[in-house]
């Protein structure tokens, strides 16, 4: 019997229905109108979804995306419009390529190369799914900050900012956001999308590319017990990669599992696997990220 999830307000989250609604400017020319009403940075998880979606229109149905590399070159305003330009790069017996532009304005804020694969059978191996507690015995990540920061008299609009994404999280390593302290270099949650999920294949694709991009910074201020919210510092997507290895299912729990690889330079490195709850494999991922902290 699967665990109701909590409740989770619906102020400044955009539905994944809405997120990969387009308007068609062109020939591989696509319009997001999408804003959540935050009036702030977008959060770079939603770019890189309606990226991949974007692509994905311009493939067959049988070739689902299998690779995708991403650059943010700049900051987009949550609540102004995002153009996504698709160059058709090869179109080969079997695999696809993909450039895609994203622009808000005159902006060029994200850069992307895409790659798809028709279905094929071959050779096969996974790494074990990393053990976990039962989602049932957890509590969530919104509920776990909310708590810290009101009773520490914090904002209800900082208190509830984790409210905007579109999934649930369930930590394995619970950190205090306000008096961090070292944790292990990894992070481990169980994850379930909020609201309804899309029927089309190609948009479910799109939000593992958006669950990617959760928590994955934070995940490299572990073993340095800060936190952005009680350290002073600028912090950004700088590049992302996805390998999707299989079509997520999302009727059940997702085991969302991160872990830091370096630091240096005011910059870090994590990786990150996705598996379904029976132990399968459904997604990898790596993100460098700017972590400078304030002099």
């Amino acid at each position: 019997m699967q665990m109701p999830l909590p409740q989770i307000a619906t102020a400044g989250r955009l539905p994944f229905t809405q997120m990969f609604a387009f308007e068609t400017l062109g020939v591989d020319r696509f319009r997001s109108d999408a804003a959540d009403g935050r009036k702030q940075r977008v959060f770079g998880g939603q770019l890189l979804g309606q990226a991949l979606a974007a692509s994905l229109l311009t493939v067959p149905v049988d070739r689902p995306a299998h690779a995708f590399q991403v650059q943010f070159r700049a900051a987009g305003a949550s609540d102004l419009p995002f153009d996504f330009a698709v160059e058709r790069v090869a179109e080969g017996r079997s695999f696809s390529s993909r450039q895609v532009r994203v622009t808000q304005g005159e902006k060029l804020v994200l850069l992307a190369m895409a790659s798809f694969h028709v279905a094929e059978e071959g050779l096969a191996f996974q790494p074990d799914m990393p053990a976990m507690p039962r989602p049932e015995d957890m509590r969530s990540a919104q509920d776990l900050r909310a708590e810290t920061i009101l009773a520490a008299g914090g904002s209800e609009a900082k208190a509830h900012a984790l409210n905007h994404l579109g999934f649930v999280l369930y930590p394995a390593i619970v950190q205090n956001v306000l008096q961090p302290e070292v944790k292990p270099p990894f992070q481990k949650f169980w994850v379930r999308p909020v609201d309804a999920v899309p029927s089309d294949p190609a948009q479910r694709q799109a939000m593992i590319a958006y669950l990617t991009d959760i928590m994955f910074l934070a995940t490299v201020l572990h073993p340095h017990g800060r936190h952005w919210l009680s350290t002073p510092m600028d912090w950004a997507s700088l590049n992302h990669s996805l390998w999707l290895h299989a079509g997520p299912d999302f009727s059940d729990w997702l085991l969302w599992s991160t872990e830091a690889v370096w630091t240096g330079g005011a910059r870090g490195l994590a990786h990150g696997n996705v598996f379904n709850r029976n132990g399968q494999l459904v997604a990898s991922a790596a993100q460098e990220g700017l972590m400078r902290v304030r002099r």
